[in-house]
Formats: C-alpha cells, sequence, structure tokens
C-alpha cells in the first residue's frame, strides 16, 4: 500500500502541469484508460502533423522565389530580345519571356535551382544526422520537454524563413544556416512521439492503428501547403511565420498536456504481448517472485524494530523500480533487431521518393501543368500539390488494416512500393499537359 501510494505520487509529480491542474479537479470521469488513449493519439497526430506542417513551407515558396522563365538568367521582369525573321523573309525581332516573373535573389537566376536545392540537401543531413543523437537523447529525458525543446526551436527556426522578406535579406548563407538548425530541431520530432505511442499503446492491432496515426504526415503536409499558398503570391514572409507561430503555441500545449507515459497519469500500462520465448522468461520470472523471498540467506535475517521494517520497504522498493524501468540500448544493438536493417532500407527508398514530392511537387505542377494554354498561379499549384497527400491518407490507413489482417507487415509494403513504379514514372515522363 505505502509503495503504490508512492508511486502515485511520483507519477503525479512528473506528469505536466497542465494535467495537473486537470486532474486536481473533484470530477471524475468514467473509462479513463480509454480517453487518455484516444487523447494522446489525437494529441501525438497533431503534434508530428505541426513537424511535416512547417517542414512544407520552404516547397510552396520556391515558385515565387525561382520563377519559371525562358532565360532563368534574367531577373525582375528583364526582357530578352533575339533576332530572327518573319514569315515574308524581313528581318524581325522576337520578344519572349515578358512574362517572366520577380523571384528572391540568389534563387531566381540560372544557378537558383541548384541552390534551392542546397537548402533541401542542408536541412536532411542535418536531420538525418540529428537523429542519432536525438534517439539517445529521449532515451535519457523526460520525453515531453525534449519534444518542446523541438517543437519551439522548429517553430522559431521556420519563421526565421519568412524574415527576409521584411528586411530585404539576400544572404544564401542565412538560408543555409537557418536549414541547418531547423533540421536538427525536426530531428527531435519523429523518435520522440513514437517512443510516446509506444509506451501508450501495445502491439495489438498495431497496424491499423499506426496506418491511422501515420496519416500526420499527410495532413500535416496538406495544411503545410494550403496556409503558405494563401499568402505565397503576396506576402510570402507570412507563409513561414504563421506554421512557425501555429507550432510555437502547440509547443507550449505540449508541455502543459501531454503525459509521454501512462504511469505519469496512473493509467495502466499498454500490454505488449509479448513473444513465446520472452513469456517463458517472464513466467520464470513470476515464479522467482513467489518464491520465499528469503530463500538464498545464507543465514536468518532478524528484524530488530520499526526502522529495519522500513529500510527494508524502500529497499524492496528501489529495487523493483530498477528492474521495471527499460533499459536504453545503442546503435549497434538495434540494428541486431530483427528486421531493422531490411524495414530500414524500404523506408530509405520509401522517403527518397516521399521527400521529392514534399519539397518539389508545387514547383513541378507550376512549370509543367497546361490546362488551356494556361500555367497555374502559386497558390493554385500549391493547393493541386495537396492531392498526393490526400491519397496518402487513404493508402497508410488500408497498409496498417493489411498488417493486421495477413499478420506480415513487409507484404503490404512490398504490393505499395512495386504500385509506386508506374505512378511516379508515368508522372515524371509524360507531365500534365491537359486541354
Amino acid at each position: 500500500r505505502d509503495r503504490n501510494r508512492a508511486l502515485m505520487t511520483k507519477s503525479s509529480s512528473s506528469s505536466p502541469v497542465g494535467i495537473r491542474l486537470v486532474t486536481a479537479s473533484p470530477c471524475r470521469v468514467a473509462n479513463r484508460d480509454y480517453i487518455y488513449r484516444a487523447y494522446v493519439l489525437v494529441f501525438t497526430f497533431l503534434v508530428y502533423g505541426s513537424f511535416h506542417m512547417t517542414r512544407k513551407a520552404i516547397s510552396v515558396v520556391k515558385t515565387r522565389w525561382n520563377p519559371e522563365c525562358t532565360n532563368k538568367s534574367l531577373h525582375n521582369h528583364e526582357v530578352a530580345f533575339q533576332a530572327g525573321l518573319d514569315a515574308d523573309g524581313n528581318s524581325s525581332t522576337l520578344i519572349y519571356n515578358s512574362s517572366c516573373e520577380a523571384g528572391w535573389y540568389p534563387f531566381d537566376g540560372d544557378r537558383g535551382s541548384f541552390y534551392l536545392g542546397v537548402l533541401d540537401t542542408v536541412f536532411l543531413f542535418a536531420y538525418a544526422f540529428a537523429m542519432f543523437v536525438s534517439g539517445h537523447i529521449g532515451d535519457r529525458m523526460n520525453l515531453t520537454y525534449f519534444l518542446t525543446i523541438g517543437m519551439l526551436g522548429t517553430g522559431i527556426f521556420t519563421g526565421a524563413l519568412g524574415i527576409p522578406y521584411f528586411f530585404n535579406l539576400h544572404s544564401l548563407w542565412y538560408f543555409v544556416i537557418v536549414q541547418l538548425i531547423g533540421g536538427v530541431f525536426q530531428s527531435v520530432g519523429w523518435p520522440t512521439v513514437v517512443a510516446i505511442m509506444t509506451k501508450w499503446f501495445g502491439k495489438g492491432n498495431r497496424g491499423l492503428i499506426f496506418g491511422i496515426w501515420n496519416s500526420h504526415t499527410s495532413v500535416g503536409n496538406i495544411v503545410g501547403a494550403i496556409i503558405p499558398a494563401v499568402f505565397v503570391d503576396t506576402n510570402w514572409g507570412y507563409a513561414f511565420i504563421v506554421p512557425g507561430l501555429m507550432m510555437v503555441v502547440l509547443g507550449v500545449l505540449t508541455f502543459l498536456f501531454l503525459p509521454s507515459d501512462p504511469e505519469q497519469v496512473s493509467v495502466t500500462p499498454a500490454q505488449h504481448h509479448p513473444t513465446p520465448e520472452a513469456q517463458v522468461h517472464v513466467q520464470h520470472e513470476e515464479r522467482e517472485e513467489r518464491a520465499p523471498l528469503f530463500r538464498q540467506s545464507p543465514s536468518p535475517m532478524r528484524i530488530h524494530g520499526r526502522e529495519d521494517i522500513d529500510d527494508m520497504q524502500s529497499t524492496l522498493s528501489q529495487e523493483l523500480q530498477a528492474k521495471e524501468k527499460p533499459q536504453a540500448i545503442g546503435f549497434i544493438q538495434a540494428l541486431t533487431i530483427p528486421g531493422v536493417i531490411e524495414f530500414s532500407l524500404s523506408l530509405f527508398f520509401a522517403k527518397l521518393v516521399a521527400y521529392t514530392f514534399l519539397y518539389w511537387l508545387p514547383s513541378y505542377v507550376k512549370d509543367t501543368l497546361v490546362v488551356d494554354g494556361k500555367q497555374p498561379t502559386d497558390q493554385e499549384a500549391a493547393d493541386l500539390s495537396t492531392f498526393f497527400d490526400v491519397g496518402g491518407i487513404g493508402g497508410g490507413i488500408l497498409v496498417g488494416f493489411l498488417a493486421d489482417r495477413m499478420g506480415m507487415n513487409a507484404v503490404p509494403c512490398i504490393i505499395m512500393q512495386l504500385l509506386c513504379i508506374p505512378a511516379v514514372g508515368d508522372v515524371m515522363l509524360c507531365g500534365l499537359t491537359y486541354g
């Protein structure tokens, strides 16, 4: 009884500040476990969706920074002239590129696409390498606090990409440094929310749950395209600042109201359905725990008074807590887990395609889509690019459902990746021309 009271006190003191205020209310709610799990599912969905929302903004603004022109060496509505002959053989001058839109130096010149690619590369390298460190830090500190740091940093440096519009900054190094630091903060999101979900949900029906939950990437991309699209044609600075502010606000709410562990709010821990081998090991440990407590003592233990009893209870409580606390594993140990390398390679190639669409689809639509002889505006290109993510929502849920039904996670992944090949090839090779 004393141990349970101590654990409850510890869990309440480690829970987020906002949760403590809510749970201090005299009101009691039925089905607490179910409500808390649904709450965490929705909260983490919004959290990681916001990471993708901020990540998507730059792909929308690229069409404004680097407008499609006949001659990329021209800037700010300059006009190019080319000498030629008319139909009667008379000398004439052909004017072209007169509709070239004003871009943003240094991205509007003939090396503009290269510089934009540099920004993407810097961000993704920082994101990838910092992910290793983020995973280790997340195993060793409060996940809610760590996630809050990542969200606040992401929001600040996303908004920083919009500052050049208001102060007329044209330094390539400014954009590179902001992307570099932003990639580091973005790396906090994925390992942390996955760790929180693992604590809250077991492995039963995990495919369907994670299929629904994992649609946060597509929802975040859609929101991250629609919001910047509102500003891209008039004031692209707000295309970064508004998503950045939204991220900061959600980061504060995360600090106040997201419990990273069920024990923080006295909710029953998730059942992880161990493998048969692990179950045998657990049963063996349970038999050991039910055995006489002092059977291995070489001499009888004498308890002389209340202080000895308290000391023994304290020692046993510390041993049980140390035994229950999960131990972090290293990088090499993680690679030895069956399936990690195979699924990592599969995810690598899937992400290769996904991030190409994430960062360049609005630009591709703007440059290649022709409907009745007209190209779309920047806002229309951003809106049209969201249909890719609409398909991603349904596809992710379908794959999760099939994984649970079939009991084989790899088969639905293989099928979807094979179907992706002709779909991507058709778009890239045939282009987007209608009317």
